[in-house]
């Protein structure tokens, strides 16, 4: 309820005076609510941390690589490519550079 009223405090009075809007179910249910949010974040602030890494990701995953694995190109696949670049030998492109 401290930390509740704490929080109240900080409420712009405009805002407050907006209470009339709601009717007072649910302005009880709407305290009960940010109540309970505000004792787990108290809860959370209890925690002792100090012993563990800071971290920028939720999960550990890394990335999963294969290996890569080179076979020859298919000729139906190569023939055109070598025979439309200006200079082919052997199958291969040659670049210069």
């Amino acid at each position: 309820q401290a930390l509740l009223n704490d929080v109240l405090a900080y409420v712009p009075a405009p805002a407050l005076s907006q209470r009339a809007l709601l009717s007072d179910e649910e302005i009880a249910r709407f305290q009960k609510e940010l109540s309970q949010v505000l004792d787990y974040f108290e809860m959370l602030a209890r925690v002792d941390t100090s012993h563990i890494s800071p971290t920028f990701h939720s999960s550990l995953l890394s990335n999963v690589m294969r290996e890569d694995v080179t076979r020859p190109a298919q000729e139906h696949a190569r023939t055109p490519l070598t025979r439309s670049f200006p200079d082919a030998e052997g199958g291969y492109c040659k670049t210069h550079g």
